[in-house]
């Protein structure tokens, strides 16, 4: 089984124990199976259709219960499976779920880091300090430069928010900068493919 989950700037594909994570600019893999996919990107979809013939749209068969209008297909298929925890997809946006009883409690979007650095120099040419990024800038300690202040200011403004909302709730953390979030939170578990691995069982569940 191939299952696929495509975002706003990257697909990637699962294929038995395997991981295909591509830029939208990047040449495709070679399947000749069906290619089962969930998107939240029309251009990333119209990629896909165009380098592959068989492919299935998931999304209709995602069950997730919650009363939040317009969830992210991904954010759901994330969720899907956990009963208490807050589930945080750091990607080029980062999205953040509560879950409590497998119900869905609401959830918000902050921009991905990348995101979040180009902000700066839109405000001034004299914060662009995007080049300069630290992610392993001291967290305990206030900067006493701008580069150092910058990247204070992106991380513990995300870090700062997922802590509070959690509270003592367990933390999940999948994407692409999630493994380095979960290093500045206790109690964090790491899941670097959860959408994919739960799609898979979802099919599954569903024999489709």
């Amino acid at each position: 089984m191939i299952v696929c989950d495509i975002g706003n700037t990257h697909i990637k594909f699962k294929q038995n124990n395997k991981i295909f994570n591509l830029s939208f600019d990047e040449p495709m893999p070679k399947f000749d199976e069906k290619i089962h996919y969930i998107s939240v990107c029309k251009k990333g979809e119209k990629i896909l259709k165009q380098n592959y013939e068989n492919t299935q749209d998931m999304s209709s068969i995602i069950n997730f219960d919650t009363n939040y209008m317009g969830l992210g297909v991904d954010r759901a298929v994330a969720c899907k499976y956990i009963k208490d925890g807050l589930i945080v997809d750091a990607g080029s946006a980062v999205t953040v779920d509560l879950v409590q009883n497998f119900k869905h409690k609401g959830g918000y979007i902050l921009p991905g880091l990348k995101a979040y650095k180009k902000m700066y120099k839109n405000i001034s040419q004299n914060l662009n300090y995007e080049q300069n990024f630290d992610f392993d800038i001291d967290k305990d300690t206030l900067p006493y430069d701008t580069a150092s202040a910058i990247s204070y200011g992106v991380i513990q403004s995300i870090l700062l928010l997922i802590k509070n909302t959690a509270k003592k709730s367990k933390i999940l953390i999948t994407g692409g900068d999630g493994k380095m979030l979960s290093k500045y939170i206790k109690n964090t578990q790491y899941r670097e493919n959860l959408v994919l691995n739960n799609l898979e069982q979802i099919i599954k569940e569903n024999r489709c």
